[in-house]
């Protein structure tokens, strides 16, 4: 290969090159804004995971004591029913020990 070819080989390469690489230093500066911005919805959406899971945590806790507090007073439903359930059975034993003394007076 002689010299001139040499010389019109590299200016051909330059030629090709400087516009690519123009090009790709183009796009580059073309998605920093996109890409910045994305960042920012990003940051913004996290916030947001953390204040959901946040309030998730506290409901959570507040169901617990919830529900503590119903199985509490379940409890004491349950109580109270067999109470009443108690006094019934005593007051049907009464009324019927008063029929009997009625008849045999």
């Amino acid at each position: 290969m002689s010299e001139q070819q040499i010389y019109f080989l590299i200016i051909k390469i330059v030629t090709v090159a400087i516009p690519i690489i123009v090009g790709l230093i183009s796009i580059g500066e073309t998605l920093k804004k996109p890409v910045k911005e994305l960042r920012g919805e990003v940051t913004k959406l996290n916030n947001n995971f953390y204040e959901l899971n946040t309030e998730l945590l506290r409901s959570k806790d507040a169901d617990t004591v919830q529900n503590r507090r119903l199985d509490k007073h379940g409890e004491q439903i349950d109580e109270a029913i067999i109470k009443i359930e108690n006094h019934e059975h005593r007051i049907g034993t009464v009324e019927k020990d008063i029929e009997e003394l009625k008849e045999n007076r």
